[in-house]
């Protein structure tokens, strides 16, 4: 079924809901569904389900082919009300003096004729609806693997290219390391940052879902043993002794930042606000750390370093900290208070 057949059933189906004197609310009630499903139909984006075809019709006062079709039959329509009116006169003319009104069996006929011919109709039209309702399927089922296959290939090129990248860098440095230097001196460095890069970007590449979680998952695991490595290849101690503690605090808040959006996954300032609140000591700690372990020269004398450390502290710094993220955190309360509260009102 085309856009512009299922565009003339939506104006179709409110020309005559509005006839009907019926809200898309009404409408959709009795059909049980929603009225954001009516609307839909209605603004041409989508058409009803099949099993709804003849309960629709039926409350519209049309045929099931008629509303597949978009177009009213007008002369089908007058054809009814002139029986209706016909059955009407008859019964004022049979019972003119009557105290008790009879029943209006011609009427009744005449409704009963009426669901006939829909019945006849309709039954000319069921493998015809039968038949679109399956061929739209089955586009969309085309349409779905096709995307699929489209996004698995362009994360495939993605995946390839990203990793012929690093290969090419890492190639690279390792000949300008031995033309410089004829051994390898700081390339190894790059060689285990690039792929500790390559290892980090794969499930943004390959992930469909839980993104965020899996990149945290990849960090929490990768990030220790790509300090050690450093350590290793550069035997400067602070890399290791620093950026491990440090590593620490960030991911413990990162995480309970990740928890904070998913339990307030309705309430986004709310979760804003609140990981501005986890934010304030994880940043104090690490500025904590970072000055301590610039402090300290060694392991021989980490005591007198420590004490050196603390007496340079400046708790000031903290506190204009604490107090930035603060405001910062209730700015996003307050605002999602009032518009959660606006919405509520509407």
């Amino acid at each position: 079924m085309d856009n512009d057949n299922i565009a003339k059933i939506g104006e179709l189906i409110s020309r005559l809901r509005k006839s009907k004197g019926m809200t898309q609310k009404d409408l959709a009630e009795r059909l049980g569904v929603t009225d954001k499903a009516v609307s839909k139909w209605e603004r041409g984006q989508s058409y009803p389900d099949i099993s709804l075809i003849i309960p629709l019709s039926d409350l519209l006062g049309v045929t099931a082919n008629e509303l597949l079709s978009g177009e009213v039959d007008n002369d089908y329509n007058e054809d009814i009300e002139t029986d209706e009116k016909n059955a009407n006169a008859d019964i004022e003319e049979k019972s003119p003096e009557s105290d008790e009104a009879p029943l209006p069996a011609e009427k009744s006929n005449i409704d009963q004729d009426r669901h006939n011919r829909e019945e006849k109709s309709g039954e000319g039209t069921a493998y015809k609806v039968l038949s679109d309702e399956r061929n739209i399927e089955a586009d969309i089922t085309k349409n779905t693997a096709a995307k699929r296959l489209n996004g698995s290939e362009i994360r495939n090129i993605i995946l390839i290219s990203f990793l012929g990248s690093v290969l090419i860098a890492i190639v690279v440095c390792m000949i300008c390391d031995l033309a410089i230097n004829d051994r390898l001196s700081w390339s190894p460095t790059v060689i285990i940052s690039c792929i500790a890069g390559w290892i980090v970007a794969l499930p943004i590449i390959k992930a469909r879902r839980r993104v965020v979680m899996k990149i945290l998952i990849v960090l929490t695991i990768i990030t220790v043993p790509y300090l050690y490595l450093l350590f290793r290849t550069t035997y400067i101690w602070n890399i290791f002794a620093m950026g491990s503690p440090i590593y620490f605090v960030s991911i413990i808040g990162l995480w309970c930042i990740y928890a904070t959006f998913l339990l307030l996954r309705n309430k986004k300032l709310y979760a804003l606000g609140s990981s501005f609140i986890i934010a304030a000591p994880v940043t104090i700690l690490i500025n904590n750390i970072t000055e301590y372990f610039t402090a300290l020269h060694g392991w021989s004398n980490i005591i007198n370093d420590f004490r050196e450390a603390l007496v340079e502290v400046n708790p000031m710094d903290d506190v204009v900290n604490m107090i930035f993220m603060l405001i910062l955190a209730a700015a996003c309360f307050c605002t999602g208070y009032f518009l959660y509260h606006r919405e509520k009102r509407k």
